[in-house]
């Protein structure tokens, strides 16, 4: 769990696919430099949104229904707080 680049992690929060460390970096750095270069006084940018932690659109709907239960014994398991 503490490797944010996983797949445990990344289907434990959601997201669509699992980023690669490159991908994940470079949203960061697309947020600092926003922040870096926005005038004085200025409000804070809003964080560029990750399209890892949008849903698919195209995405066949898998009717599982014992995967969210599973999925909220293994949130508890790990102490993750349920989404």
């Amino acid at each position: 769990m503490n490797d944010h680049m996983s797949h445990t992690f990344a289907s434990t929060q959601g997201w669509s696919y699992v980023p690669s460390a490159e991908e994940f970096f470079f949203y960061n750095e697309l947020d600092v430099k926003a922040l870096m270069n926005r005038g004085k006084n200025q409000p804070s940018p809003q964080p560029v949104k990750r399209p890892w932690e949008q849903p698919r659109e195209n995405a066949p709907v898998r009717q599982d229904p014992e995967h969210q239960a599973r999925l909220e014994r293994l949130q508890m398991r790990l102490g993750i707080p349920a989404t």
